[in-house]
């Protein structure tokens, strides 16, 4: 995160809560600071004095800048200690329409860091030194433009409101300066490299789930050869059937000459009941 950059001329920093303030204005209303929170960046430029060359430089440039910042959100105020009679006829006499705030006494000044000793021809006095704060919708500090030329200060302050406004509207955090801002520009854009490059990972991890899927249909291939075992040992079954008949048959044929052979037994006993007879012959005929 990079460090929050401190005004040379003043103790606050960019990033910081401004100092609340509430301070009676040229258009008849008190203005207090919390009124703008959430609602418009705030333009705060504190300036030395009424109707100096420097100062009226500056608040016909604001002046010229002002509907372009309407446009943007942003409230443009001036502040100086000068009374409300001074802020009244230098608004007058320039055309201002933007409000400018009494600061009585350098109170609010002192405040943001602004009421500083001067040395100007070797005399040494204590004034406004010449500032511009940009307070965003949150209240926070988000630019410090102190020691700048005149010439070309507000439209300065225009193009960070509008960076600023993008940045808000778009949820982004506010870098604090120029610089900070393009290295933060380029960081958000090599931080979104890696994101795509992220993606790819995923699509060639899909890639194995697809491979996966060939195995499994290479698995199913072994369940159809395992079927084929099975007709195959159907097979020897059948075969195996056919010899126990043939076997059956043998022994039927083997068993058919047993009955051959009892004939033939009871044809060789026949003869044996006619020696018998021949002998009961015999016998009769003796005792006769």
């Amino acid at each position: 995160m990079a460090e929050a950059k401190k005004a040379k001329g003043t103790h606050l920093s960019e990033g910081m809560d401004a100092p609340k303030f509430f301070l009676a204005a040229t258009t008849g209303v008190k203005v207090r600071l919390e009124d703008f929170k959430n609602a418009n960046i705030v333009i705060l430029y504190f300036y030395p004095k009424d109707n100096t060359p420097g100062c009226k430089q500056e608040g016909l440039e604001f002046q010229n800048y002002k509907t372009q910042f309407n446009r943007n959100g942003t409230i443009v105020l001036g502040i100086s200690p000068d009374s409300m009679e001074s802020h009244r006829a230098f608004c007058k006499k320039n055309k201002l329409t933007f409000p400018l705030l009494v600061d009585t006494g350098s109170k609010v000044a002192t405040k943001y860091g602004v009421w500083r000793e001067k040395t100007l021809l070797g005399q040494t006095f204590t004034s406004v030194r010449r500032t511009t704060f940009v307070i965003g919708k949150d209240g926070k500090i988000k630019k410090i433009f102190e020691r700048m030329k005149i010439a070309g200060h507000a439209k300065a302050v225009l193009e960070f409101v509008k960076k600023l406004k993008k940045l808000e509207e778009s949820g982004g955090t506010v870098p604090a300066g120029r610089k900070t801002t393009k290295t933060a520009a380029k960081s958000t854009k090599a931080a979104a490299k890696p994101t795509k490059a992220a993606a790819k990972p995923t699509k060639a991890a899909a890639k194995p789930t697809k491979a996966a899927a060939k195995p499994t249909k290479a698995a199913a291939k072994p369940t159809k050869a395992a079927a084929k075992p099975t007709k195959a040992a159907a097979k020897p079954t059948k075969a195996a059937a056919k010899p126990a008949k043939t076997s059956k048959t043998k022994a039927t044929q083997k068993a058919t000459p047993a009955k051959s052979v009892k004939a033939k037994s009871t044809v060789k006993a026949t003869p044996k009941k006619t020696t018998k007879l021949k002998k009961t012959t015999k016998s009769s005929e003796k005792t006769k």
